[in-house]
C-alpha cells in the first residue's frame, strides 16, 4: 500500500467516522450532534478544497482530539480507538508543512520548532481540560497525542545526529574582488529524510541551493561563489539549519569548507609590473614571459622601433633580431610602432577613503602603467591628493612610468569621506538646457537660460580651480591633445574630476577607464 493511498484512505475513512457518529448522536445524545456535524463538514471541506497546511493541521488535532467525545456514552475509554487512524492524517499534515514552511531562522544545537511546541501545548492543555472536566476519552486522546509527537520528536533527534551532513575542505587562493565558484558535495549522515536550509554567513558569498530535501546517507550538490573583500577572514562559513521531515526539530550546523588565502589586488598587480620589470630592458620585451593583462597581439607594424621580443609563430623573417638571437640563443624579432600611437596620462587620485579603495586604487595604477608599458605607448603621469596637485612628468619611456606608478601606489592615502550636502552639477545637463532655452523669446525662460550660463561658468570655474583641475591644467600644458587620459580615481563621483573630464574632452583628448584599458581598448571615448 503506497503512502499517497494509505493518507487519502484515512482522510476518508475520518469522514465516513464522523459522518456515522454523527447519525448516532441524532439517535442518543443531540446536544453534541452540531458540534459533530460542523467536524464533519470541515473534514469535507479539508479533503476536497485542500486548505493552507496549517489550517489542516489545526483540523485534523481537532479532530482527533474532540472525536472520541462523540462516542464516549457508548465505549468510554476505548472511544479513541476508532480516531486512531487520525494520526495518519496528522503525520501526513506534519510532512507537507515541515517541506513548505519558511526556513527556520538559524541557531547552533537542536531546537524544537513552533510546530513541535504547539502540538505539545494543545496536548497538555486537552489533558488539563479532560481532567477539569472529568471527560476521560478525552484525557486518553490527548495523552496519545502526546505521546504521539514525543515519539517523532525522538526519531528526529536520534535519526538526525549532531553534524547532519558531511563534506571535504577545500583550499583557494583568491584575488580580492574576484569571484571564485567552488563546488561542494554535501553527504547527509542522517537515517531519516530531513530539508537542509543554507545562508552564506557573509555578504560577499553565494550558494546555488539554499533550499532543498536530502534523502538518508544521500549525495547533493551544490555550488559555494566567494568575493572575498580585502579584509575577508580566512574561511568563508556556511550555516546551516537542518529539519527533520516532519517538522518538529531543527539542528544547527556551521560549515567551513572553504579556507581561503586572499591576495590584496595591489599585491598582485605589484607582483606583475616587478616581474614585468625583470624580464624586460631597454630595447628588449619579453612579455611572453609575463601573466597577460589582455591577450599578445601580433607583431607591430610601423616605422618606429619599439623593442624585441621572443619570436611567435606568424611572424616575418625579416623582422629576426639578429644580434639579440646570437646573444640569448633564442630565436628573437624586432617590433615596431606606429608614429600615429597617442600618448597616454595616467590621472590618478592618490586618496581613498578606506582600505579597500586604495586597494583598488593601487591596482588600476600599477595594471594602467604596465599595459601602457606593453603597449608601447609614450606615457606621463599626473597625481593629485588632499594637498595639492603634482606635475606630470613629461612624455617618456613608458618603464619609467611604470617604476613611477610602483612608487606611487605606496603613498595612497586614506581619508575618510567627507559627507556630501548639495546634489553634485551634471555639467552636460546644464549645458543642454542652456542650448534648449537660448533661442526662446520669452522673458522667463531668457532669464532662466542665463540663470543655468552662469550655473555651468560657476562650476567650470570652481572645478579647474579644484585639486583635480589644476592636475588637469598640468597635463593640458605637458601634453597637448591629441591623447588619451587614464582616469584612476577611487571616488568615481567626484564631481570636479567629472566637470574637468567633460572640459578635457571639449578640448580634444579621449577619457578612458583603467577597466577600459585592460580589456585592450586604449582608444575609446
Amino acid at each position: 500500500m503506497t503512502n499517497a493511498f494509505r493518507e487519502n484512505a484515512a482522510r476518508v475513512y475520518t469522514l465516513a467516522y464522523l459522518l456515522l457518529t454523527t447519525v448516532m448522536l441524532i439517535l442518543t445524545y443531540l446536544p453534541l450532534t452540531i458540534l459533530s456535524v460542523i467536524l464533519a463538514a470541515l473534514n469535507a471541506w479539508g479533503l476536497y478544497r485542500k486548505p493552507r497546511l496549517g489550517v489542516l493541521l489545526s483540523l485534523d488535532i481537532a479532530t482527533f482530539l474532540i472525536s472520541p467525545l462523540f462516542l464516549e456514552p457508548a465505549l468510554g475509554i476505548f472511544s479513541v480507538l476508532p480516531a486512531l487512524p487520525v494520526l495518519i492524517s496528522i503525520e501526513k499534515s506534519l510532512r507537507d508543512l515541515a517541506s513548505n514552511a519558511p526556513p527556520p531562522a538559524f541557531a547552533r544545537g537542536r531546537k524544537l520548532t513552533s510546530t513541535s511546541k504547539f502540538i505539545l501545548a494543545i496536548s497538555a492543555l486537552s489533558l488539563f481540560t479532560s481532567a477539569v472536566l472529568a471527560k476521560p476519552s478525552a484525557t486518553v486522546s490527548g495523552g496519545v497525542l502526546f505521546f504521539f509527537t514525543l515519539v517523532l520528536i525522538l526519531r528526529a533527534h536520534y535519526g538526525i545526529p549532531k553534524n547532519p551532513v558531511s563534506f571535504e575542505r577545500t583550499w583557494r587562493r583568491i584575488l580580492v574582488r574576484n569571484t571564485e565558484r567552488v563546488p561542494l558535495k554535501l553527504k547527509s549522515e542522517s537515517t531519516i529524510s530531513m530539508r537542509a536550509c543554507l545562508v552564506a554567513a557573509n555578504g560577499w558569498s553565494s550558494i546555488s541551493s539554499t533550499d532543498f530535501g536530502m534523502s538518508p546517507h544521500d549525495d547533493y550538490g551544490i555550488e559555494f561563489a566567494i568575493t572575498p573583500m580585502l579584509a575577508a577572514p580566512s574561511n568563508a562559513p556556511i550555516n546551516a539549519s537542518f529539519v527533520d521531515q516532519w517538522g518538529l526539530t531543527s539542528m544547527g550546523q556551521e560549515m567551513e569548507p572553504v579556507d581561503l588565502h586572499v591576495i590584496p589586488r595591489a599585491k598582485y598587480a605589484e607582483w606583475l609590473a616587478r616581474k614585468y620589470l625583470a624580464q624586460t630592458s631597454p630595447g628588449y620585451s619579453l612579455s611572453m614571459a609575463t601573466p597577460p593583462i589582455r591577450a599578445q597581439k601580433p607583431s607591430r607594424r610601423g616605422i618606429e622601433y619599439f623593442g624585441s621580443r621572443l619570436y611567435q609563430p606568424g611572424d616575418r623573417a625579416k623582422e629576426i633580431d639578429w644580434r639579440h638571437t646570437f646573444r640569448l640563443q633564442e630565436l628573437v624579432v624586432r617590433e615596431f610602432s606606429s608614429s600615429q600611437t597617442e600618448p597616454a596620462v595616467i590621472l590618478a587620485d592618490l586618496t581613498a577613503s578606506r582600505a579597500e579603495e586604495a586597494d583598488g586604487l593601487a591596482y588600476d595604477l600599477i595594471t594602467s602603467a604596465l599595459t601602457m608599458a606593453k603597449e608601447g605607448v609614450p606615457t606621463a603621469i599626473a597625481t593629485y591628493n588632499r594637498k595639492g596637485a603634482t606635475a606630470p612628468a613629461r612624455l617618456g619611456n613608458p618603464r619609467d612610468a611604470l617604476k613611477r606608478a610602483l612608487q606611487l601606489s605606496k603613498g595612497i592615502s586614506i581619508v575618510p569621506a567627507t559627507e556630501r550636502v548639495l546634489q553634485k552639477t551634471e555639467l552636460l545637463k546644464v549645458k543642454r538646457e542652456t542650448g534648449r532655452l537660448k533661442p526662446s523669446a520669452q522673458r522667463e525662460a531668457s532669464m532662466l537660460g542665463a540663470m543655468l550660463k552662469i550655473e555651468y561658468r560657476a562650476t567650470q570655474n570652481f572645478a579647474a580651480e579644484s585639486l583635480a583641475g589644476q592636475a588637469m591644467k598640468h597635463i593640458a600644458d605637458g601634453v597637448p591633445s591629441p591623447a588619451v587620459i587614464i582616469s584612476v580615481s577611487a571616488a568615481r563621483d567626484d564631481p570636479d574630476l567629472s566637470v574637468g573630464l567633460a572640459s578635457m574632452v571639449e578640448r580634444g583628448y579621449k577619457i578612458v577607464p583603467p577597466e577600459e584599458i585592460r580589456r585592450g581598448k586604449p582608444n575609446s571615448n
